[in-house]
């Protein structure tokens, strides 16, 4: 037995004096009622978990994704989005394997902690935070907290940014007959425009933030369809154009057919920042795992391919999306790629001179309104996962008196609007999405690589310190469980955190170093 106890020693034994609480906040009688009292009629089955996975997945980092490789290179670019879907298959897996322990350990408590637990994700929901306390006590619970949060916030912060952005664009364009880029020298009347805008996308968040993820079904699965329709598009669009000459990039573009732009040819070390944290924010989403997967129809066993087929899906849309529109694009490419169709003529290939054909307008619409209609579906589901685990923050003391003096619906209200306001603030401030995805996609490194590989290895040794061996084993352990495997993935990511950190805050240091 190694020496040396841990929260979770303490409260299998318990110790109630010295114990931190296993759940947070929470006991394991609140805990039970929780799983009893799920509605198993608002549960659904992997066809729509893997569309509420896939509408998780695919936010912002879709639309900035041709950004990235025009700054970084193509070749980088995918090398990065590959290397991310792997490990984050990886850490996927840990993360359904710690869900399960998190519920076996806890039916264990509950039956005395003498028979080995029997480990399965169940109704039962346990996120981040209540897992960190857990098995990492209250030290490794605050830097998850802190992580969540800061990645959350900034995730819909750039959401609304999104949204705001491309719906300004639109409205300018078809309603006042005039250019409106918030990203490219806006005029006054601009400004005002996005800013009502992000009004009007908040009071709508904040409405649908209110409900629960299961109520939202026919919503996600009809975002689902709609996102396979405007990818569909794109990559149709931009194929074609690459068969006349470039207007982007003339001087810079093969002479003859296909008429790519060199812009994004080259490596460019000192754009492997922009890369890296994009491609951590793409493909981030370990952390709402726990969210729609408790919602799955049991049987749970088939979860692993559920988050591989998520994975794959959104993997494959992101490299064809980002390399085949920075070939079209090059050096045009704005952050928010699709405002790139706000010039979509249907002459030339797409992008040539003239007036813009009817069909080019349904055409334009369809891409252009694809950023508003995602972030509308993404939002709140967002919102609901940071709801919940600033409600498992709480101090038990504030924990206690919020109950005692509020419903809990009234409880679930404050912490939603807790989750869905502050972006919306800090969109009026400031909607710069490549500034916003570079800080968001440094916190999200630690979502994604650090804290499930973390949680994975430590409540593995918990119960093959309290049960003995082989007492870890879940339905979801693989070969990839071996501790050696979540060794490298920290050492790795943390190497790579710091040479991103790097390149990102200090360009002109990088562009000096790789010149």
């Amino acid at each position: 037995r190694v020496h040396g106890d841990t929260a979770l020693d303490r409260s299998m034994r318990g110790n109630a004096a010295e114990a931190t609480p296993l759940l947070g906040s929470v006991n394991t009688t609140a805990n039970a009622a929780d799983e009893n009292s799920f509605d198993e009629s608002k549960t659904y089955g992997h066809v729509a978990g893997v569309a509420f996975g896939l509408n998780y997945v695919i936010g912002t980092g879709v639309f900035s994704m041709p950004f990235a490789f025009y700054s970084a290179g193509w070749k980088i670019s995918v090398v990065m989005l590959v290397i991310f879907a792997i490990l984050g298959l990886i850490t996927s897996l840990f993360t359904l394997e710690f869900l399960a322990r998190a519920e076996g350990v806890t039916r264990a408590r509950e039956l005395g902690g003498v028979a080995k637990p029997v480990h399965q994700i169940s109704y039962r929901k346990f996120d981040f935070v209540r897992a960190s306390e857990m098995f990492g006590g209250l030290p490794m619970k605050a830097f998850t907290q802190i992580c969540v949060a800061l990645y959350c916030y900034g995730a819909l912060w750039s959401y609304a940014a999104v949204f705001s952005s491309s719906a300004s664009t639109l409205f300018f364009e078809y309603a006042l007959r005039e250019k409106c880029n918030i990203y490219d020298s806006p005029s006054p009347s601009c400004h005002l425009g996005y800013y009502i805008v992000v009004l009007a996308f908040g009071t709508y968040g904040v409405i649908v933030a209110m409900q629960d993820i299961s109520s939202q079904k026919t919503l996600q699965l009809a975002m689902t369809w709609y996102r396979f329709l405007a990818f569909g598009v794109m990559l149709v669009t931009v194929a074609v154009s690459l068969n006349k000459p470039n207007t982007f990039d003339p001087a810079d573009s093969a002479q003859r057919a296909p008429y790519v732009s060199h812009a994004n040819s080259h490596v460019k070390w000192a754009g492997f920042g922009t890369v890296f944290t994009f491609s951590a924010v793409a493909l981030n989403m370990q952390y709402n795992i726990p969210d729609y997967a408790q919602a799955v129809r049991n049987p749970k066993g088939s979860l692993r391919l559920m988050v591989a087929a998520i994975l794959a899906i959104s993997t494959t849309f992101y490299v064809l999306v980002g390399y085949l529109c920075s070939l079209a694009f090059g050096s045009a490419t704005i952050p928010l790629s699709t405002l790139n169709w706000n010039d979509f003529t249907g002459r030339a290939g797409g992008w040539g001179p003239g007036d813009t054909i009817w069909w080019a307008v349904i055409v334009k619409l369809f891409v252009m309104l694809f950023p508003l209609l995602n972030m509308l579906s993404v939002y709140p589901l967002v919102c609901v996962t940071l709801a919940g685990n600033l409600a498992n923050s709480m101090p038990a003391s504030v924990d206690a008196a919020l109950k005692a003096r509020f419903s809990p619906r009234a409880l679930t209200i404050l912490f939603r609007l807790l989750a869905a306001v502050p972006p919306i603030a800090a969109s009026m401030y400031s909607g710069r999405l490549s500034t916003i995805l570079n800080f968001t996609g440094l916190i999200g490194f630690f979502l994604e690589f650090v804290i499930p590989t973390l949680l994975h290895l430590i409540s593995a040794r918990a119960c093959q310190r309290l049960w003995g061996p082989g007492s870890h084993i879940t339905p979801y352990t693989s070969a990839v469980s071996h501790p050696a495997v979540g060794a490298t993935i920290i050492v790795v990511g943390c190497i790579s955190f710091v040479f991103a950190a790097f390149v990102t805050y200090m360009p002109h240091q990088a562009n000096k170093l790789f010149a």
